[in-house]
């Protein structure tokens, strides 16, 4: 909580300047890049079988996520995949933190903050992106993973948690980008 707190607000600030700048909050990119009307409508039809039929093999993992999301009362589907928008570039700043555990507090906490919105992740987040940012958030952490200390010590049930992870990564991976 003390490292991921100021990451988190500081990401929260970063991350609300798309909405500042456009005068409101809710759906974001609208009019300059409308890819993700298309991505809605893939949404709609996989909760309610109505709408344009997503191309034969296209990854609907995050399309998923969202409908599970707006089955909460009072969010709307927009709403759902804005937050699984920011929410992906949050999770890129506290995963980053698995990296950066040896820095003071201060850069720390910077270093995780740039490393979710650099100007591509920028970029890509200020048109409504996912499944970009989302890639770049699984292959983080499987840097991150690579890295980390923690190996196996040779038991049958140390070696299955240490291959879960990336295992979950995968899957992440699969479903959110397709397997080309």
């Amino acid at each position: 909580l003390r490292a991921g707190l100021p990451v988190a607000l500081a990401l929260a600030i970063a991350l609300a300047i798309p909405f500042a700048v456009s005068g409101h909050w809710g759906l974001i990119g609208v009019g300059f890049n409308n890819d993700l009307g298309l991505h809605l409508a893939w949404a709609e039809w996989l909760r309610s079988g109505f709408g344009p039929t997503p191309d034969t093999g296209y990854p609907l993992g995050p399309h998923g996520l969202a409908v599970a999301v707006a089955a909460v009362p009072g969010i709307g589907l927009g709403q759902a995949f804005i937050g699984e928008i920011v929410a992906i570039g949050a999770m890129t700043g506290l995963t980053a933190l698995g990296a950066l555990g040896k820095m003071r507090p201060l850069p720390r906490t910077v270093a995780a903050a740039m490393v979710a919105v650099p100007y591509l992740a920028a970029s890509y987040f200020a048109q409504a992106a996912f499944k970009e940012t989302a890639e770049a958030l699984f292959v983080l952490a499987f840097a991150v993973f690579l890295i980390a200390p923690g190996r196996p010590d040779g038991g049958s049930w140390s070696r299955l948690r240490f291959a879960l992870p990336p295992l979950a990564l995968a899957g992440g991976i699969f479903f959110s980008y397709s397997f080309a």
